[in-house]
């Protein structure tokens, strides 16, 4: 199955307003000692599409760049360090829009004077000071 980004859908999120070009990018390893493939290529353009990627990180041990090819099964303590290390410059690069404001407390009115006198100087301080 293959996920691209095509001129009817680039047409769709246009034409609803969003002003932005969407950016696809495939992780994976990199394996550098290959021959007749593009795994060992850092950065490689996804055939018949725009604007999709693929990015390959190697595996590190604490102290240097795994270069073999390794197993499934022996892959898993290599994972963890990929996604702590390696992922957080990738996720610093996307831009994001800003986080929302926080919510603005909600104070519910009273019928009782006195609720209301609490009400309104409950409100002045988180609004208003």
């Amino acid at each position: 199955m293959q996920y691209k980004i095509n001129s009817h859908t680039e047409y769709r999120i246009n034409s609803q307003g969003v002003n932005f070009k969407p950016q696809i990018l495939v992780v994976t390893r990199l394996i550098t000692y290959v021959k007749n493939t593009k795994c060992n290529q850092e950065l490689e353009s996804i055939f018949g599409t725009k604007y999709s990627n693929i990015l390959r990180i190697p595996f590190e041990t604490e102290n240097e760049i795994v270069r073999r090819w390794v197993s499934r099964f022996d892959i898993y303590p290599y994972l963890k360090r990929f996604t702590k290390v390696k992922t957080i410059p990738i996720l610093s690069d996307i831009p994001r829009p800003p986080p929302p404001p926080p919510p603005k407390p909600l104070v519910k009115p009273s019928a009782s004077k006195g609720s209301k006198r609490t009400q309104s100087l409950l409100s002045f301080r988180l609004f208003c000071a």
